[in-house]
Parts: structure tokens; sequence; C-alpha cells
């Protein structure tokens, strides 16, 4: 799939946006964000998905998911290098990262530990209050959603790469 942007008559794909941005041009930052932006939605609306289906509240608003998106492009910006693929693959492992962040859980490779006294423990004075345990993350739950957006992230791509080498001509 090739996302580009028209800045004047020349044409610009979000790789060639990235080296602008790293090399300096920071004007060029409003324009990548608007090329990313609806993949950050997308995703973020996955995770509020998926964390709808974990609890019966919303731990997390939308626009604070695409907040934290923003700031997820700033720090895929600071570490991508072009021999390491596509950017937004690399913008992908930030924005879950962000995402786990900004809603309280951890994936795998950044799980906190919870040492509370004890998860039967009220959190408030009144009889009706909910239990510190109501709060832990089910990091099972978390972990089968993650392989779930994985698989079907990994299809979509499968998807895109084969309508783009159908389109390459046979020449």
């Amino acid at each position: 799939m090739y996302i580009a942007l028209y800045w004047g008559s020349v044409k610009m794909s979000i790789e060639e946006l990235v080296a602008a941005v790293q090399t300096g041009d920071q004007s060029l930052m409003e324009e990548l964000w608007g090329a990313v932006v609806n993949l950050v939605k997308w995703k973020a609306k996955r995770v509020m998905t998926s964390l709808e289906l974990l609890s019966d509240s919303k731990r997390v608003e939308f626009e604070d998911l695409v907040q934290s998106g923003y700031f997820a492009l700033v720090a895929a910006l600071e570490t991508y290098k072009a021999e390491c693929g596509a950017f937004s693959s690399w913008l992908m492992y930030h924005l879950q990262t962000a995402f786990a962040d900004t809603a309280g859980y951890r994936t795998k490779q950044g799980r906190i530990e919870n040492k509370a006294d004890s998860l039967d423990r009220p959190l408030g004075n009144d009889d009706d209050s909910q239990l510190m345990g109501d709060f832990v993350p089910d990091h099972t739950a978390a972990a089968a959603i993650e392989n779930i957006e994985e698989q079907e992230y990994q299809e979509q791509l499968h998807e895109a790469l084969e309508a783009a080498l159908e389109a390459i001509p046979e020449k």
C-alpha cells in the first residue's frame, strides 16, 4: 500500500516525509501526522473495543489514545531507520506501547507486578465500594487480544502486499 501526500506538485510517501522530518524539516511534521492519523485512530478504536470487552467501564477516552498516538509518532521518528522496513510497521510497535501505557495495561515485555497488601481490600469507605482486585488487569485476556490484533494486522499486511503485487505489470 502506497500512501502519498501531495506537497505542491511533489508526491511524498510516508517514508519520504519521515526522512525529511528526521533531517530537520519540522514544517512537514503536520503533514506526516495527517498521513498517519487514520492508522492511529484505527488502532485506537481497536484498543477501545478490547478494553470494553475486558471491563464494564471505559478506563480511557478515545481522544486520550489518539493524543498518545501523536507521542508514539514522535518516539517512532526518533528511532526509525529506513533499512528497518516500512515506517507504519515501526509506528505500530510504538502505538501498541503508548496505548498500553495510556490505558493502564502492560504488554508481555513491560508488565509490572502488582504488590498490594490484599486484593480483597475495599477502595472506598462504604460497603458498596469496589475491591482493589477489581482493577488488576487480566494479563491472559490482554495477551489473547494482542495476539488476535497481531494476527489481523498480519493478514491485512498480506492482503495489501498481494494487492500491490497484482498491480505490478508483468514486465
